[in-house]
């Protein structure tokens, strides 16, 4: 599962906007009946016309035209691209609205008061601060602490009296309410940080807001500046127009399978879903809380399996030197060997009748290379001696005392784990050592 790419022929949309209203296709496509109409004009179908579907409810004839050749250049296909949820997604996601149901049936429906008669401290705190900056209540937020509401008019009042209904609910079971202060970055060119209202649950802070939608028209072009350049048109402005139309919103938390976002309807009005938003904010809380214990989970593992990976690299240290160490007295093995086999050479190529001081000369020599050889075998047989150089520092760093080959093999012999142990057990004695 996952994203997907579906691919939709010419011919099966055909069938389809004639079989049911544009709408329902639309919808089951995951677009808008404007991208609809839009991809059938790409791919020259035809579409019901007005009062269409209307006649043909009546049980007037309706007739459905031919689907015409495509021509040069026409679209044959659509693709849309699908997340497509898992069987587990899909079974979380109901067990996630499940839970929200149950939060919300077990509490009394909460009702908003008519008019403000006893706010809570951070509605009579932020209503006035909100009523300044009426037209652009955002900068209410960024200049002092104030409650997440952007809203204009009668629906900010409205949107105070729901904010205070749900203040008060949630310190009724016993959770906090914190507005953070707003931060001025230290660099002027960036955004500032405005004030946010938090709803803390233990150690969870989910984040609420309430916002009124706004409705975009375009102004008319302006005529273009005199003296302008040719060709160069003015930019065109748009109008915001507040709506009257509330959102609720938890902004810091996806729960999939819930929205996290409740919207006026005509005949459900967010007032009548507050208990369906405290439980949603519950749920968030929890779903915050189990995030952190696996990303501690994930933050653990990782710090063992970088403590593992050290303990093995450490022992492949330990193999080098090993083998580096092997390797060396195997050289100076053979070398004594090979000084053996001249010396006996040289002893019995010696003539018998040269003179005293050449004879005293080649047995000083052979004493010599008996010492050299002695000395070789003695380096070569030396278990627990070892060379410095052939170990690498964090191996030498382990050893404490000299490095000898059982140092080395008792590294290289130790299980990962227990190694890993001995390590901790190592930093924890340097600290105690380097404490004051």
């Amino acid at each position: 599962m996952g994203w997907q790419t579906i691919v939709h022929r010419r011919e099966d949309i055909f069938k389809a906007v004639w079989a049911e209203p544009m709408t329902h296709v639309a919808a089951r496509l995951g677009i808008s009946d404007v991208a609809l109409a839009k991809v059938c004009r790409r791919m020259d179908i035809p579409r019901p016309g007005r009062g269409y579907w209307a006649r043909r409810a009546a049980g007037w004839p309706a007739r459905v035209p031919q689907l015409r050749p495509p021509k040069p250049g026409t679209l044959l296909a659509y693709d849309v691209r699908r997340y497509v949820a898992s069987p587990a997604e899909i079974q979380k996601a109901a067990e996630v609205r499940e839970e929200i149901g149950r939060h919300a049936s077990d509490q009394p429906p909460l009702a908003v008061p008519e008019a403000l008669s006893d706010p809570h401290p951070w509605i009579a705190r932020s209503l006035p601060a909100l009523q300044r900056t009426e037209g652009k209540p955002r900068r209410a937020t960024e200049r002092q602490r104030c409650l997440d509401i952007f809203a204009t008019g009668e629906a900010l009042l409205r949107a105070c009296r729901i904010m205070d209904t749900l203040l008060k609910a949630f310190e009724e079971r016993g959770y906090s309410i914190e507005v953070t202060s707003p931060q001025v970055p230290e660099d002027p060119r960036a955004a500032r940080v405005a004030s946010r209202t938090l709803v803390r649950i233990g150690e969870s802070a989910v984040r609420i807001s309430i916002e009124e939608s706004v409705r975009k028209s375009a102004l008319p072009v302006p005529p273009a500046a005199a003296g302008a350049p040719p060709g160069q048109r003015p930019k065109r402005q748009y109008e915001y127009k507040p709506t009257g139309v509330l959102n609720l919103c938890i902004d810091n938390v996806q729960l999939n399978g819930s929205p996290t976002t409740w919207t006026d309807r005509k005949a459900d009005p967010i007032e009548r879903r507050l208990n369906e938003f405290v439980a949603s904010v519950e749920v968030a809380a929890e779903r915050l809380r189990l995030a952190r214990l696996e990303e501690e989970r994930q933050r653990v593992e990782a710090i063992q399996r970088a403590k593992r990976k050290e303990a093995r690299e450490l022992q492949d240290h330990a193999h080098q030197a090993l083998a580096k160490d092997l390797e060396a007295r195997l050289g100076h093995w053979r070398l004594a060997r090979e000084i053996e086999t001249v010396a006996a050479a040289v002893r019995e190529s010696a003539p018998t009748d040269a003179p005293s001081d050449q004879k005293a000369a080649l047995e000083q020599w052979l004493e010599w290379a008996a010492v050299y050889v002695a000395h070789l075998d003695k380096w070569a047989r030396a278990v627990l001696d070892f060379d410095a150089s052939h170990v690498d520092y964090s191996l030498r760093s382990w050893c404490d005392s000299k490095v000898t080959t059982a140092e080395v093999l008792k590294v290289f012999f130790t299980p990962t784990d227990q190694l890993v142990e001995q390590q901790e057990q190592r930093k924890r004695e340097q600290v105690r050592r380097w404490a004051p």
